[in-house]
């Protein structure tokens, strides 16, 4: 009898789809064709995630080896997708026992004269061929979720140690090239990194790894440039390999001087020993061809761009990692993982991978949490990620769109132009049904007069009537879409478009985007931001909100954005009347309030100015979110010091009186002096 160790490694993405489409385990259909078509085998599976496995299979059939490659290649022909990476390679007895942890005999595991301290016979360590010890490292690359260009860039080096005639050429090959990898943050480059230094470790036969990621800053007063360029000057010819990682954000002027082609120099002095990494976001063909040309001028140079990931690839995520704890994930929990993303996203600090595995670190504690001992919980589904879900809407999500919008205060005009526009749209859908429909929009009104919430409910309504494939809010500012980096906003508002398909991306100050000057390059995301609404104006809607002067004056300058934008909605301040509804709406239902209560905020709303209702910086409901919180507050403490330990919280005249006194409201009540409110005896 035989024994072979088995490797299997499928793209992430083909892994995904397979399952989502036709409902099937690719790395299970691949297992059992092997089993078909070695039928008289036994097998020990050492390791099994997502999209890879490794087993020991032990049979007495001459051309194993080729009959597991074919049945691999078999599955992939059939699925209609690329041929799956299969390794597989005869081990011995003693190996299978190391492998599967099984005992073996001292006859058949003593080096021969080989003692240890306590004079009984070691057992014999086998060595891996270097052949074999590559592998894993090469897999690993494979295994990667996207990175297309870096495991083509792999498969090179592959190439490369199976055609190069000597050890001395092969050699010179890696080290002399360096590299310019453009990829933005969070979206993997210390894995990839990792994964290149231990590939190219393996294939010159180093002893380790010495990897350095830099933030390369030629400022005087924080710059490490000089420290840069002695730590690589230190750099002698030994058994190790050092990687280093240098980060190019901050370094676009000093790539345009004479200092700059100096430590390119240094690199090249260097390139018997290290390998050079050039790390930037990613950017525009032509900023990138720039970049490369600089580096290429006195270093060889290969560029690899890594693309931003997309909801398919943060699945993949999600699948792998419950993959790695035995676990299933079930497709309905797909959509609301993204929608918690996308709640994720809207903060402004999303970090990628390591926010994937954040939520999914949340899921896994709610889901034991609430698991009853003995259940069975192999699986992910969609109502393990509700508890993990901050919800968009406080109401439930039985609740219909319309039913939140009538619930809001006011805005009828606002309702009413909403069932217009969708009324319409569907109208047109029904006429031309091939014909993407532009459904972007423009909120023009002031601050607090609910376009936010409006627009969250858009999302809502539209998913409900088919208009939107996901719906949901996207929420972003000038900082998400413009970069710092020539060539690098045009990407970045790209990236943001995408992550948006199928919801609406709310852009609120949106006249910020054009920053009146020809270098701003706010102008560039414009740009890009006009190109998406007009090629995906069936997939997504943009809502741009601001003030109308501002908004009107942005699509003077952008004609563009204008002739895409085919609806308008007006938010008027609110009344004295509304604001008082908003605040007793915002009262939650566990407190109570008396009549004086009542009164006291009654009167207060009664009394506001007409001057202030009309400023255009007034904040309107979130001036009334912020009194309300100030008066919970208060209340709060009052409760403390009574040591009232009652779940029910009474609301009392003085409480609101505290609140009005605080410095922010009072320096409004004297701004409008003798016109906000009353002054309380």
């Amino acid at each position: 009898m035989k024994h072979f160790k088995v490797s299997c490694v499928a793209d992430p993405r083909d892994v995904l789809n397979v399952k989502c489409d036709k409902k099937i385990d690719l790395i299970e259909s691949i297992c059992k064709e092997i089993a078909t078509r070695l039928s008289d085998c036994e097998t020990v599976v050492l390791s099994k995630d997502f999209n890879s496995f490794e087993f020991i299979l032990t049979t007495d059939v001459e051309s194993a080896a080729d009959a597991i490659k074919n049945a691999a290649k078999a599955v992939s022909e059939q699925l209609l997708i690329k041929e799956v990476n299969i390794s597989v390679s005869e081990v011995s007895d003693k190996a299978v026992n190391d492998l599967t942890g099984t005992p073996s005999s001292n006859s058949e595991g003593a080096a021969a004269g080989e003692k240890d301290e306590n004079g009984e016979t070691k057992p014999e360590v086998e060595k891996q061929d270097e052949k074999e010890q590559s592998v894993s490292a090469y897999e690993s690359i494979l295994s990667l979720v996207g990175m297309d260009e870096f495991k083509t860039w792999a498969g090179e080096i592959e190439h490369f140690v199976e055609s190069c005639p000597s050890k001395e050429i092969l050699q010179r090959i890696l080290l002399s090239m360096s590299y310019v990898v453009s990829i933005d943050s969070g979206n993997g480059c210390s894995t990839l990194l990792e994964c290149m230094g231990n590939l190219l470790v393996s294939r010159l036969e180093k002893s380790r790894l010495i990897l350095s990621e830099i933030t390369v800053d030629p400022d005087p007063d924080r710059g490490n440039f000089e420290a840069v360029r002695r730590e690589i000057y230190s750099i002698d010819k030994n058994e190790k390999l050092y990687l280093y990682a240098l980060h190019l954000d901050k370094a676009q002027d000093l790539m345009k001087t004479e200092q700059w082609s100096e430590f390119l120099n240094l690199c090249r002095a260097k390139n018997d020993a290290a390998v050079f990494v050039f790390v930037v976001p990613v950017l525009e063909d032509i900023a990138l061809s720039e970049i490369y040309r600089n580096i290429n001028d006195l270093l060889p140079n290969k560029v690899i761009r890594i693309a931003p990931f997309s909801s398919d690839d943060y699945i993949c995520f999600f699948e792998k990692f419950f993959a790695k704890f035995n676990m299933k994930v079930d497709i309905s929990a797909h959509e609301p993982f993204l929608d918690k993303l996308a709640e994720e996203k809207n903060d402004g600090k999303f970090h990628g991978i390591n926010t994937v595995d954040k939520v999914c670190e949340e899921i896994l504690y709610h889901k034991f949490k609430n698991s009853d001992a003995g259940a069975e919980n192999d699986c992910i589904t969609q109502k393990d990620i509700l508890p993990v879900l901050d919800g968009q809407f406080d109401a439930e999500d039985n609740v219909s769109g319309y039913e939140l919008l009538d619930n809001l205060v006011s805005l009828d005009g606002v309702k009413k132009k909403i069932r217009e526009i969708v009324e319409s749209i569907k109208l047109n859908k029904k006429l031309e049904p091939n014909k993407p429909q532009s459904m972007h929009m423009m909120f023009c009104g002031a601050p607090g007069t609910g376009k936010t919430e409006v627009a969250r409910i858009i999302g809502k309504i539209f998913r409900e009537e088919n208009l939107l494939s996901r719906g949901g809010f996207y929420e972003v500012t000038r900082k998400d879409l413009v970069g710092t980096y020539i060539g690098h906003t045009a990407p970045k508002t790209a990236a943001v478009c995408r992550n948006a398909y199928g919801r609406v991306l709310f852009i609120d100050e949106a006249y910020s985007l054009d920053g009146g000057s020809h270098r701003d390059y706010g102008k560039e995301a414009i740009s890009t931001l006009i190109a998406e609404m007009e090629n995906n104006r069936g997939r997504l809607i943009v809502i741009l909100a601001g003030y109308t002067q501002e908004l009107e004056r942005l699509f003077d300058l952008n004609p563009g954005l204008r002739d895409r934008i085919p609806y308008r909605l007006n938010f008027e301040n609110y009344s004295r009347d509304e604001l008082r509804e908003i605040f007793f709406k915002k009262i939650p239902k566990k407190f109570t309030f008396n009549e004086e209560f009542k009164e006291a905020v009654e009167k207060y709303f009664a009394g506001l100015n007409e001057d202030l209702l009309g400023d255009e910086n007034f904040s309107n409901a979130r001036f009334v979110r912020n009194l309300a919180e100030r008066v919970f507050s208060k209340a709060a403490m009052r409760l403390r010091a009574d040591k009232n330990d009652d779940d029910a919280i009474e609301l009392i005249a003085s409480d609101f009186e505290l609140a009005i006194a605080d410095t922010e409201f009072k320096a409004l009540n004297e701004k409008k002096k003798g016109s906000i409110g009353f002054q309380f005896s």
